[in-house]
């Protein structure tokens, strides 16, 4: 939150920023935007994606001898409450077609990573195959292990300004 009280709080510019010596690089650049997004699958297929993934991570937390019970209000920022004994997670489930290590998370989800403790994202690789793979993270583990870049931009029109043209071209 600091970082991005930070960045808003400078001038807006579309050039590049500098990087000085030692600063460190975008991890994420374009090309590498592309090819995550392109590794998602169609939405069918994502569906289907994430109903395996949800029923792979609930029945290993069960084998576990967690209690899991599914979160229905999207507001909550998580998918499952899940709890033993007087530890509980809150647990984000995602499903990957692909081996591979990557997710796109919703900007409550990131938000609930930041500020929850009890934050544990389980990400299941190769979710529609027959050996599927799970990988748990805790919410300081994304900042730690991973490189993030936003992808989505929310604009919404504000209706106290008068004159709207809306000619075609």
């Amino acid at each position: 939150a600091v970082l991005l009280d930070q960045v808003l709080s400078q001038p807006f510019s579309d050039a590049e920023p500098e990087t000085g010596e030692g600063d460190d690089a975008e991890e994420i650049n374009d090309n590498d935007l592309v090819a995550i997004a392109r590794s998602f699958a169609d939405e069918s297929t994502n569906v289907r994606a994430r109903e395996q993934a949800m029923d792979f991570v609930i029945t290993a937390f069960e084998e576990k001898g967690w209690t899991v019970m599914p979160v229905d209000d999207p507001e909550e920022g998580y998918d499952l409450q899940c709890t033993v004994g007087s530890d509980h997670l809150h647990v984000v489930v995602k499903g990957n077609v692909n081996n591979s290590l990557e997710f796109l998370l919703t900007e409550l989800e990131y938000a609930r990573a930041e500020r929850d403790g009890h934050f544990a994202l389980c990400l299941v690789t190769e979710v529609l195959s027959p050996n599927p793979s799970l990988a748990t993270f805790s919410g300081e583990d994304l900042y730690d292990l991973f490189d993030a870049r936003p992808v989505h931009w929310a604009f919404r029109y504000r209706e106290e300004d008068d004159f709207l043209d809306t000619e075609d071209f």
